[in-house]
């Protein structure tokens, strides 16, 4: 839906404002275009494992390490339609879309112009107001289009266009960076040009450069005596804050955001302060572990709450990490200053969750009705539960299958049991139950998703059909309208417009309530809903995934940001209207009065005004009172082991105070982190430093402090054992090497890497910029 179509190229998106005001480098004199080159062949897959194709390509000598091809090979390829060129012989070249759209390409300024991005940057099947794509549960309405200009100018990055006769060449992975769209991400990866799907599946840029047959490969190869080539090294970079530059949206948590906006990601990283220049420094390395580090400490100067992340892949060769651990990283001498703690970050974000689900648990083991239906390959989980006047909805993520949507609407395939189609069943459930009077929604354990759900969701429980987005290249509000089949029958109609429940609704919030998850409580707010938690975690921005020349895959903030309904950033999250998640003395959260049913119910009577005045009182001093620091709640510590296997841990669970009239208070003890994250964190830094992830790790409490971590394979076989420290982290592996868990455990690269898609974000294409408006025709009966 909104995030995930490309309506517009996503130089329409930020390149204007992005290109127009930075100066990315200073002025060099140009590569001479008439060098020589080699002939070469690159093989492609197009959007399959089994759809193998060949392009001819060059090396030019200027070049070496990167293929060029031919504009008009990777767009057939890309679009499956044929892209018109015209020599017009002043070294200019009339390009026309597939879509009717007119570019110009400048080979001597190095620059693409389009008066017309929506219809430059895209193809048929993701503008046409009739297509499949857009034909779902949620179906965005026509809208009449907006015709904005850009321009790419890739020369201010030394990056070249080169033509021989009518072809027209570019670097593939300059291509590859235009070139995106929500349905069609490609990219350039050891020697093979990938035209990738949609994000989060099976054949795409999420899923390829992090498999493990890869990950293997380059945990296994020596990079002794191996230095990066200088042309790779200085393309590599340009190519880099080009890609930077054309796509982030700015969602203002980095602290050098407004020299980000004035001069780009080179100019913050050049004048930004010593440690940024260091990075600078880093990347321009011919040290592959140099530059692996450097590629790592972007995360310190851009780290958003996870929507922008770096994952340094040769991070998984223990000869690199190594060497960055104990060489390079202590020689760095820098002070990091005002940058962010993203270990500390995503560390909280996981330990919010964890206490978030133990309280969630331990809720719902008093009810008068639940069904719960486990995560699989071809099913979403979910709860659903009853208690009271209170129906209860939780789920970890705003998962959903297109594919299999696709199947049932258009090719007679059985509908897909998940998330939309199990709220639907649940809301019509609580609705025939006449003691139902309540309905609570939680977000504290979702760390976000596919917007096409939340669509989905928001329309049933609140007729919303209009999502806003501002557009920071163009300093507006956009606007998508859509329509829902909110009963599934493949049919809009007014069973859908008259569907109506006396449901009142609400929602739970946590910090770890991220992307969607964030973009939910906002709309709740917005259209009236009661808040329920804390704060939640923020995310404001769709994604865009990327691979840089050399092949590390990054994720950045793009220039679709969410907004409230008057136009204010959500980045920071959603204030609750009943703050009541108490801070233990430790660190750690009870939310034992956030996941409660009778104080659930409390909140709904007091905030929709259900209850008399003197019951209301009541309530809101018990809200006003539950804010506060407290100590009272029961922290249990394991006695014996503890698995990071298990999903739905209970070992830092909090009494629950309503329920508890005496207690044995055990001390409390300060851990870094909870115990089952300490698994988790020590099977990443094994991993990274080994190139392959233990199959379980078990904690045992050595009684003083410490604990054994202990890691296996698959088979039971001990793979290591550490011993850390439990308010450090901090300690030896068996052989007495040094482990620091906060360091590595917390960054491996799958963990970097692959947490914009956990952490559930929302994803978007080139097109998006305009989100409907820009590029979808309205039917010409419309």
């Amino acid at each position: 839906m909104f995030f995930k179509k490309t309506i517009a190229g996503i130089a329409a998106l930020t390149t204007v404002a992005a290109m127009s005001g930075v100066t990315a480098f200073a002025a060099e004199d140009e590569v001479a275009k008439d060098n020589g080159y080699k002939d070469g062949t690159l093989n492609a897959l197009v959007y399959s494992e089994d759809n193998k194709t060949t392009l001819d390509c060059r090396y030019y000598d200027a070049l070496p390490s990167v293929p060029y091809v031919k504009l008009t090979d990777f767009y057939k390829n890309w679009s499956s339609k044929e892209l018109e060129v015209k020599n017009n012989n002043d070294g200019t070249f009339e390009v026309k879309s597939s879509l009717g759209a007119v570019g110009i390409i400048d080979i001597n300024a190095d620059t693409i112009k389009t008066d017309d991005a929506g219809y430059f940057y895209s193809t048929e099947d993701e503008v046409e107001a009739d297509s499949p794509l857009n034909d779902l549960y949620v179906k965005d309405d026509p809208q009449e289009r907006k015709i904005l200009a850009c321009t790419i100018d890739l020369g201010a990055y030394n990056i070249d266009i080169i033509a021989d006769n009518d072809d027209i060449w570019f670097p593939v992975p300059t291509l590859c960076d235009i070139y995106v769209t929500g349905y069609k991400n490609p990219f350039y990866m050891d020697n093979t040009l990938y035209f990738g799907g949609e994000l989060m599946t099976p054949f795409s840029i999420t899923e390829i450069p992090m498999s493990d047959e890869r990950l293997t490969g380059i945990a296994e190869a020596s990079y002794e005596g191996v230095s990066r080539p200088q042309d790779l090294i200085d393309y590599n970079y340009n190519e880099l804050c080009f890609s930077f530059d054309l796509t982030y949206g700015f969602p203002g948590r980095p602290y050098f955001t407004p020299l980000l906006k004035e001069k780009g990601l080179d100019g913050m990283l050049s004048e930004g302060n010593d440690s940024t220049k260091k990075i600078k420094e880093l990347l321009l390395s011919d040290d592959i572990a140099s530059y692996t580090a450097g590629f790592d400490l972007l995360n310190t100067y851009l780290w958003d709450g996870g929507h922008t992340q770096f994952a340094a892949i040769p991070e998984v060769n223990q000869a690199i990490s190594q060497k960055i651990s104990e060489e390079i990283g202590p020689s760095l001498e820098v002070s990091l200053e005002n940058s962010s703690d993203f270990n500390a970050d995503i560390t909280n974000m996981m330990a919010t969750l964890e206490w978030a689900k133990a309280a969630r648990d331990e809720m719902i083991k008093d009810v008068d009705y639940i069904e719960t239906v486990e995560t699989t390959e071809t099913e979403v989980g979910y709860i659903y539960c009853e208690k009271d006047d209170v129906a209860f909805f939780s789920f970890d993520g705003f998962d959903t299958d297109r594919a299999a949507w696709d199947a049932y609407y258009h090719s007679d395939g059985e509908m897909p049991s998940e998330v939309a189609s199990n709220f639907y069943k649940c809301v019509v459930k609580a609705d025939h139950n006449p003691k139902i009077k309540k309905f609570v929604i939680d977000m504290g354990t979702n760390t976000g998703g596919d917007s096409m759900v939340l669509a989905y969701m928001m329309s049933l429980i609140a007729d919303v059909n209009k999502l806003d987005v501002y557009l920071p290249a163009y300093d507006i509000i956009d606007s998508t309208t859509y329509k829902v089949d909110k009963n599934f029958d493949k049919v809009l109609d007014e069973k859908d417009t008259d569907f109506k429940t006396d449901l009142k609704f609400g929602v739970i919030t946590s910090n770890s309530s991220f992307s969607c998850g964030n973009l939910f409580p906002s709309m709740a707010h917005d259209n009236g809903m009661v808040l329920i938690g804390e704060t939640s975690g923020g995310g404001a921005c769709a994604i865009q995934v990327r691979l840089t020349a050399d092949g590390n895959i990054y994720v950045l903030s793009s220039g679709i940001c969410l907004v409230d309904k008057d136009g204010n950033s959500i980045d920071l999250g959603i204030k609750p209207d009943y703050e009541n998640v108490k801070i233990n003395e430790d660190g750690s959260k009870d939310f034992s009065e956030t996941y409660n049913f009778k104080n659930i119910s409390n909140y709904f009577n007091d905030f929709y005004k259900l209850t008399s005045d003197a019951e209301t009182t009541t309530t809101t001093t018990t809200a006003t009172t539950t804010t506060t620091t407290t100590t009272s709640a029961t922290t249990e510590t394991t006695t014996e082991s503890t698995t990071s296997k298990s999903t739905e841990s209970t070992t830092t669970t909090a009494a629950e105070e309503t329920t508890t009239t005496t207690t044995t208070k055990t001390e409390e003890k300060k851990y870094f982190a909870p115990l089952s994250k300490m698994g988790e964190m020590a099977a990443a830094d094994y991993e990274a430093k080994n190139g392959t992830a233990p199959a379980d790790s078990v904690l045992k409490d050595n009684g003083d402090g410490s604990f054994s971590i202990i890691l296996s394979d698959d088979k039971g076989n001990v793979l290591d054992t550490y011993t850390v420290d439990g308010e450090t982290c901090k300690g030896k592996d068996s052989k007495g090497n040094d482990v620091d868990l906060p360091q590595t455990g917390n960054n491996s690269v799958k963990t970097v890497a692959a947490a914009a898609v956990a952490v559930g974000l929302m994803t978007v294409g080139a097109g998006a910029a305009y989100v409907s408006g820009v590029g979808r025709k309205k039917q010409d009966n419309e």
